[in-house]
């Protein structure tokens, strides 16, 4: 069936583009707390305080002349969930002191030796009878090597960060908290002897990755070349570039809660980093960026934050510059809507491309003369359609564009109304459905019948023959608009027809056009996508193996209505007729033309063969290429390379495997059945069994368990191998967990995403959250009691809470599954709270695709001057062609999930709607009243009496989309 095409005027030429910039960009309400104390020592208990009701161990370092030492502290203190406290050389502080036994602290490691913290600072904390414990090494570098060994002994090592040991502390300060989360040792590197200090425990253990933090002037490659495992530099020009890159490198989730911020020693001197150096631990435990500043936030930082979403910044220490905390709030500030071009589609309606367009509305916009009739934008914000009520300008018009921020930019473009010549266009039609006779001007120009007429031109199609549709009687052989009848046309009949403009004195006559009815039936408008299986599995190539046979699967096509189509997979194998495959070379594929398996593509000899699909006047091509190697399993992938987990669970992962060709690997076996993962070193230990030991399946995959012994601890790995070639590695690390030490909303099913959709036929209306608590990168819980959505904070328990829920809200909360259900386009942060305190946060976003009406192209309205007891309004409105019994309207312009649209007359008890095809809900209601007090039959028909002059109002609503039709009555003689 052949539907009457929208029309693109090409006469678009965006010329210019003026920008007036009004008002700058106010920030986003970032909110502000502090963690800081009088000096380094009551900030360092402030941080421990935010982190720490209690704790058994903590870290205690010299606030004066230790920070070198202790520089590489924090991923230990992390191990140990130990706070770092601060302490002078020759006495233990006294706030600190006190802050050991509030917290009820059993243990304190001392990191550096008795030059930073004294042995009589040693004997107070025994006098409290707390056990301690000193780290520390003869310089720096072996302090930094005495910590690693440290951390080995808790959690095996399999990464590390090195770091300039002479220049390196506020390096080391940007990279503890990401170091301390992935339980890596910082070592420091000598600027003449590399990490040959920690050469030999570099050896001994199975390094997969390393870190290098900083620039070649601080970190040679030649340095880097000698460290094990894959390796990545994280320089930048200067201290703060390279926090920048860190952030970049472990802060991948767009979402943050918390940026805490602390000086990076550009403010006053280096020892201002103690306070950095303080708060790593808590910001590992919050899973949280460190952000090191000097008076303001370099380009870098600005950059790497204006592309994170959060909402509290923490000022850990005194003296943060007012203008770096206000550069880290400003990143957050509105995004402003920006427009790159606006371009013509038609007589009164432009396109607008750019960002953050979500951000406008209908008022944003203006032409000089002229108003908008709707706005409408995608769910990105990328490109907008604006529908003007007037004609545009013959000539140069002017878009006035006025952004969320007041920044107004001006664009033009040129729009001709002259209309010297018209031709007749179409050569075939289909035998039967809803389709128009098509015409063109000025030589090949597309407009549309209302631009036409709006311009002032009468049309007529005349044909041979009466081929045009008359409201459901005897075709015509004369029409307004072009449209046939839909019954009656015989395959191969031959007719012709012209068509005349008329404007005041002036007539445009086309030459005549013959057109043929031809068989369009299922017919397809483009063939876009296709794939081959060749028995065993579905190709993510067109190779095939010699002696291969392979059927054409998952094509995918547009239809003539433009949706786009799954056409099913019997259809390619001779269910459909019409499709046929055809190949260029027989002798190197051939295509089996009859039977059970038509369309089957035959690999004959080693070559290539063009294929091409057909679907009557619609072609696929393609390449195929036979090769003569058997296929092969080559390679494989896990969907995690690593896995944390705490004693006495289990994780299942994905195996993929694949040919040397690229293509998914059936019936290989990995043979594991709960093949053990041992510990290395001196006292080796199960910490770890893994079963893979089923085929892997048409795609290639199977799945991988992990199970965690239930009481052994440590760190090791497991190969994954294709006789003696290692495939790939699966790093496993295990240890005793028992309490959550930070909080994650995520989503329950992981093929799912965080953006929702309003329009239930979506399918994505509401996405399903699971609170789960960790300790580290360990998975402890998933909570699933005492979670609650009030109204407003109580503060007690777990508490879900939406930001802004008339755009999406917690809807319920079962077993510990979260249910989020959008309300309308926008975006909204749901927050988890634990006893009034924010603990976790995810941004949601919401799109409406719900469709609805944005504009309406309506026949000529004539006067109602004769009685009339049955007239009906919307069919004197409306284009609706009655098709088999289907009443179709035509002239709606649609945004969201479109369709055909149908037309319902109303009842006694229903109004007369408009629906979509196949969709779910209604489109738009329509209202029917007069203002001469007559009876409506069935919310439809209105008997027009002799003798009364008013109007007949036609209301149609679509979501906010409100339009009024007023039908002018006067029956008086």
């Amino acid at each position: 069936m052949i539907k009457r095409k929208k029309v693109i005027l090409n006469l678009i030429a965006t010329a210019m583009i003026v920008s007036t910039f009004t008002v700058s960009a106010n920030a986003a309400s970032v909110s502000n707390n502090s963690l800081a104390g009088s000096d380094r020592y009551e900030t360092a208990i402030k941080v421990s305080e935010n982190g720490w009701s209690s704790a058994t161990n903590a870290v205690l370092i010299n606030g004066d002349k230790g920070l070198v030492d202790a520089l590489t502290a924090t991923p230990y203190a992390s191990l140990n969930n130990a706070p770092i406290l601060v302490t002078e050389k020759n006495k233990l502080t006294a706030s600190t002191k006190a802050r050991l036994t509030k917290m009820g602290v059993k243990n304190v490691t001392i990191v550096g030796g008795t030059a930073v913290v004294s042995d009589y600072v040693v004997s107070e904390l025994k006098g409290m009878k707390i056990s301690v414990t000193r780290i520390s090494g003869t310089d720096r570098y072996t302090t930094a090597l005495e910590v690693a060994k440290a951390m080995d002994k808790i959690s095996d090592v399999s990464q590390i960060a090195v770091v300039n040991g002479a220049t390196g502390l506020p390096d080391a300060v940007s990279i503890a908290a990401p170091a301390a989360n992935n339980k890596m040792p910082i070592l420091l590197s000598d600027p003449r002897n590399g990490v040959s200090v920690a050469k030999s425990f570099i050896d001994s253990e199975s390094i997969s990755k390393s870190y290098i933090v900083g620039q070649t002037s601080s970190v040679s490659d030649s340095i880097m070349n000698s460290l094990p495992g894959s390796k990545t530099r994280l320089g930048g020009s200067d201290r703060h570039d390279t926090n920048a890159r860190v952030i970049s490198e472990f802060y991948t989730n767009k979402n943050l809660n918390n940026m805490y911020i602390a000086k990076s020693g550009y403010v006053k001197n280096n020892e201002e980093l103690v306070d950095a150096l303080a708060v790593g631990v808590l910001a590992a435990k919050n899973n949280a960026p460190l952000v090191i500043v000097g008076n303001s936030l370099s380009n870098s930082q600005k950059s790497v934050l204006a592309n994170k979403t959060f909402t509290n910044v923490t000022q850990v220490g005194n003296g943060i510059p007012t203008q770096s905390v206000n550069d880290i709030k400003n990143t957050q500030a509105d995004v402003e809507s920006k427009v790159s071009s606006v371009s013509m589609v038609n007589y009164k309606t432009i396109e607008i491309k750019g960002t953050d367009l979500n951000k406008l509305s209908s008022s944003n916009i203006t032409i000089s003369g002229n108003s908008v009739s709707s706005y409408t934008v995608n769910s990105s914000g990328t490109t907008a359609t604006v529908v003007f009520n007037s004609a545009f300008y013959d000539g140069t018009n002017t878009v006035k564009v006025n952004s969320n921020l007041g920044n107004t930019t001006s664009h033009t473009f040129t729009y001709g109304a002259a209309i010297t010549g018209v031709e007749a266009i179409t050569k075939e039609i289909a035998n039967n459905g809803v389709q128009y006779l098509e015409l063109t001007v000025n030589n090949g120009q597309k407009r549309t019948l209302t631009e036409l007429k709006d311009l002032g031109w009468t049309v007529e199609f005349k044909a041979n023959e009466p081929i045009f549709y008359n409201d459901g009687v005897t075709p015509k052989s004369t029409s307004s608009d072009g449209k046939l009848k839909t019954s009656g046309l015989k395959i191969n009949d031959i007719y012709s027809y012209e068509v005349t403009l008329t404007k005041g004195s002036t007539t445009l006559k086309s030459l005549k056009q013959y057109v043929e009815v031809v068989d369009k039936s299922n017919q397809y408008k483009d063939i876009t996508s296709f794939k081959l299986n060749n028995g065993n599995v579905t190709l993510n190539g067109t190779k095939l193996v010699e002696g291969e046979n392979a059927t054409i699967v998952d094509v995918k096509a547009t239809d003539s209505s433009n949706n786009n189509v799954d056409v099913a997979n019997a259809a390619m194998k001779g269910a459909d007729s019409k499709f046929t495959v055809k190949s260029s070379n027989v002798a190197v594929v051939s295509v089996d033309s009859t039977g059970a398996t038509k369309n089957t593509l035959r690999a004959n000899s080693t070559g290539s063969a063009t294929i091409t699909i057909s679907n009557g006047t619609v072609n696929k091509t393609f390449t195929v290429t036979v090769v003569a190697d058997a296929r092969e399993a080559s390679s494989m992938s896990l969907s995690q390379s690593s896995v944390d987990l705490k004693n006495g669970t289990s994780l299942n992962l994905t195996a993929t495997v694949k040919d040397q060709y690229g293509d998914p690997f059936k019936a290989h076996n990995f043979n594991m059945a709960d093949k053990a993962v041992i510990t290395t070193g001196t006292n080796p230990l199960e910490i770890a069994k893994v079963t893979a030991n089923a085929d892997t399946n048409e795609k290639g995959e199977v799945n991988v368990v992990v199970t965690s012994n239930a009481i052994n601890e440590g760190t090791s790995s497991i190969q994954f191998k294709n006789g003696t070639t290692v495939w790939s590695t699966l790093y496993i690390s295990v240890k005793k967990v028992t309490e959550s030490t930070s909080w994650k909303l995520e989503l329950k099913d992981k093929e799912k995403d965080t953006t929702l959709d309003v329009y239930s036929g979506a399918t994505d209306e509401t996405v399903t959250l699971n609170l789960n608590g960790y300790n580290g990168s360990y998975l402890v819980e998933n909570i699933t009691t005492n979670l609650t959505n009030p109204s407003t904070l109580t503060n007690s328990g777990y508490e879900i809470m939406s930001d802004d829920v008339k755009i999406a809200t917690v809807n319920k909360i079962s077993g510990g599954d979260i249910e989020i259900k959008a309300i309308k386009q926008g975006s909204t942060t749901i927050k988890v709270y634990f006893n009034g305190v924010l603990k976790n946060s995810i941004y949601i976003t919401v799109k409406d695709t719900t469709p609805k009406i944005t504009d309406m192209s309506l026949k000529t309205i004539e006067d109602v001057k004769e009685v009339n007891a049955t007239y009906n309004p919307i069919q004197e409105i409306f284009n609706i062609t009655n098709d088999s019994g289907k009443n179709i309207v035509e002239g709606l312009t649609i945004t969201g999930s479109g369709g055909t649209v149908l037309y319902t007359p109303g009842t006694s008890s229903d109004k007369p709607k408009f629906t979509i095809e196949n969709g779910t809900g209604t489109l738009a209601t329509i209202e029917i009243s007069t203002d001469f007090g007559a009876t409506i039959t069935n919310n439809t028909t209105v008997n027009v009496p002799g003798e009364t002059e008013g109007h007949i109002l036609v209301k149609v609503i679509s979501g906010d989309y409100k339009k009024v039709i007023t039908i002018n009555v006067n029956t008086k003689k």
